[in-house]
């Protein structure tokens, strides 16, 4: 543990890991999550986000719509979801 430089107020060491878990993490994750301890705590223990396995503790599913994503220039133009900003103008400050 080490103060805040500027309240002192004593602050955890938490050491994040980047990138994918193992399996033998995912398991460990599973477990942990199965003896009741909150998904979050779970992702601290692990030095991981909590999002990075779901509450089961397993890998969650690509669930990132793709829609529009791979549209031309043209036709994002065309799109009626898409926002045009031709006629945007920024706001005035005073």
């Amino acid at each position: 543990m080490r103060p805040h430089p500027a309240t002192g107020v004593l602050l955890n060491e938490v050491e994040v890991h980047h990138g994918t878990l193992t399996d033998k993490e995912l398991q460990t994750a599973q477990l942990l999550l199965a003896e009741g301890h909150p998904r979050w705590l779970v992702g601290a223990m692990l030095g991981c986000h909590p999002l990075a396995f779901n509450g089961t503790g397993r890998r969650p599913a690509d669930s990132r719509r793709r829609l529009g994503g791979h549209l031309t220039t043209r036709d994002a133009r065309r799109d009626v979801r898409q926002i045009g900003l031709d006629d945007w103008e920024p706001p005035i400050e005073e």
